[in-house]
């Protein structure tokens, strides 16, 4: 079963993915946002930090997480990571 998060950023540092997640956390009146590091994940670029919505199991569930993030994450997209 692939997982499946809406990935709403992606940055080079750390500390600019956390400062992307605050941002969209408070624009979008959301407290779940992730950012994940890559190297745990082979689907994923190397060496970026992705600020994502939870993951989810289906792609119907990650289409209903992008349609949320899309308010204030207009360039937000689905990608299968595992």
């Amino acid at each position: 079963m692939a997982t499946r998060p809406a990935i709403a950023a992606s940055r080079e540092s750390l500390l600019e993915a956390r400062a992307v997640e605050a941002a969209l956390e408070k624009a979008c009146d959301r407290r779940d946002l992730l950012v994940l590091e890559t190297e745990g994940w082979p689907k994923l670029t190397k060496g970026l930090f992705f600020v994502t919505a939870p993951p989810v199991a289906t792609k119907a569930e990650a289409d209903a997480a992008r349609g949320a993030l899309a308010k204030c994450a207009p360039d937000a997209y689905v990608k299968a990571i595992r």
